[in-house]
């Protein structure tokens, strides 16, 4: 007889019914299995209630005290086209109070560049004498140092002829960053390094700039970076892509960010970052305004074939099975030891073993980082297959037993289902492990939605993904983003040919400019 466990006050009348009846096997069958279900159900539920008691104060770091494994013995392996130049953008004239911009602080120093007239127009085309220097036609734009501000100031010569007072010629005007703007390239790279890779709101920085004695909106600030990554970086960001589409193996993962957005009814919605890693050396972050499959199919379908690294969320399944794409599908063993490590956390000390087992699954790894593909493989075959074979022998003894509902049943459920993928590192010594990559490229992003809570905009949100994509591929290459925006800005200011657009991917800048970097220790993510 099927008994719903809520119903527990009404179970009185029929156990009387069955007596009468003299069903008392039966009777006792009912009782065990009401008693079994309420067990189940109490296990969940402690569980569940001491991992959100403990989540507050959990560390983020996923440690194993693997010496109380002696307390839980089990069995183990023996041995283990477009133009030709990249055009500048021409910004509208910001608003101002009052008639006109206020003049940059006198305090400030400032260096002085003199633009000279062409040769060709300093002697009068009538009389061909020379023309005398009357003044300076004067612009200034603000700049910025580490540690303080200066104002470049770009005196442009005017040479008219004194014997015919005619044929006024001025020099022409610099190359700037922004038409009619006063943002100098230290300047805008102090700005995109501080609020995306060093996390600061531009609230924040809208007031360290003032203590050092220059008044900056942060509105000003933020329609500079839009104009900067749309108009001049979105060019670089998009060749990333294509530059990761054709790698022999992409990871991806994703992560979460609140975007303000007017017609949501909660004014904001729940965004999300998705990155894409292409041989560990190129970075692509795309942004979608929820977690449907569309976001990531939306990039990869193009890539037909090749190896995809991921967890198990199903939105990638399309690209799996030939309805968009025929990829390949690499599993993370780090998201598989995070459930069995929930478990372990809630003293549920089953989830021993296999935690032992990974452990030793990277130890190998770590021996053979090294080492050459064909090496790292056969190392796999010799050493991590018996364990391997150790775990599914372990899934098939023990994992049946396990109530699903319970953390420990969940990341048994997760194993089976991604089994395949997750034994795909024994195919070929170039897959690695997880993608841990992706998630230490994540990671600042995770730091950063604690301090500035939300994106302006949709808009804001893709522009910021631009960013992200570069200092992330900054970061693999182990390249110090600040002076590599520095020169990038400066190259595209100055009219670099489209055609060589390759040689502003960091790979390929730090080969050219490798020689003048400091040494770097662990800029990777903070």
């Amino acid at each position: 007889m099927q008994f719903k466990t809520e119903n527990v006050t009404d179970l009185r009348p029929i156990l009387m019914q069955m007596v009468q009846e003299g069903k008392t096997v039966e009777m006792v069958d009912m009782v065990l299995d009401i008693i079994e279900k309420l067990q189940n159900e109490t296990t969940k539920l402690t569980q569940m209630l001491r991992w959100f008691r403990q989540k507050p104060y959990r560390s983020s770091a996923e440690i194993v005290d693997y010496y109380q494994s002696s307390l839980f013995n089990d069995d183990t392996p023996a041995d283990p086209p477009k133009e030709n130049t990249i055009e500048m953008p021409v910004a509208k004239r910001e608003r101002t109070v009052n008639g006109g911009r206020k003049p940059l602080p006198d305090h400030l120093p400032r260096q002085e560049q003199i633009l000279e007239v062409d040769a060709k127009d300093t002697l009068c085309p009538e009389c061909d004498a020379s023309k005398v220097l009357i003044g300076y036609e004067t612009s200034e734009i603000l700049d910025y140092v580490p540690g303080h501000f200066l104002v470049q100031v770009y005196k442009r010569e005017k040479r008219v002829c004194k014997r015919c007072e005619t044929g006024l010629v001025v020099a022409p005007t610099a190359n700037k960053l922004i038409d009619k703007g006063i943002p100098g390239i230290g300047l805008m790279t102090e700005i995109l390094v501080s609020k995306y890779r060093d996390h600061l709101p531009l609230y924040r920085l809208e007031e360290r700039f003032s203590r050092l004695g220059v008044r900056i909106a942060r509105s000003s600030m933020s329609s500079w970076v839009q104009i900067v990554t749309e108009d001049m970086l979105q060019l670089i960001v998009d060749r990333l892509l294509e530059k990761i589409l054709t790698s022999f193996l992409v990871q991806g993962d994703d992560t979460t960010l609140r975007v303000l957005d007017r017609d949501h009814p909660k004014n904001t919605l729940l965004g999300y970052f998705w990155f894409y890693i292409g041989d560990h050396r190129y970075a692509y972050v795309d942004f979608t305004p929820n977690r449907s499959r569309e976001g990531p199919i939306r990039i990869l379908k193009t890539r037909k074939q090749g190896y995809l690294q991921t967890d198990g969320y199903a939105g990638y399944d399309r690209l799996y099975d030939g309805r968009e794409a025929s990829l390949t599908h690499v599993g993370c063993w780090m998201h598989a030891r995070r459930y069995f490590y929930e478990a372990y956390e809630l003293k549920d000390y089953r989830a021993m073993p296999i935690l032992e087992y990974i452990r030793d699954l990277y130890t190998i790894e770590a021996n053979h980082r090294d080492c050459s593909d064909t090496e790292r493989l056969t190392a796999r075959q010799s050493q991590s297959r018996p364990i391997i074979d150790a775990i599914q022998t372990w899934l098939n003894t023990h994992g049946d037993a396990i109530l699903p509902k319970s953390r420990l049943g969940k990341a048994v459920i997760y194993l089976r289902n991604q089994w395949s993928s997750l034994t795909r590192f024994l195919e070929d010594g170039r897959l690695p492990l997880d993608n841990g990559e992706v998630e230490r490229a994540i990671r600042p992003v995770a730091v950063g939605r604690k301090n500035y809570l939300f994106a302006g905009s949709r808009r804001g949100a893709r522009n910021a993904a631009g960013i992200y994509s570069l200092i992330a591929t900054c970061a693999l290459n182990n390249i110090p983003p600040d002076q590599y925006l520095r020169d990038v800005l400066d190259k595209i200011v100055n009219h670099w040919p489209a055609s060589k657009l390759d040689e502003l991917l960091p790979d390929r800048w730090k080969e050219l400019h490798g020689q003048n970097l400091p040494p770097q220790e662990n800029i990777h993510s903070s």
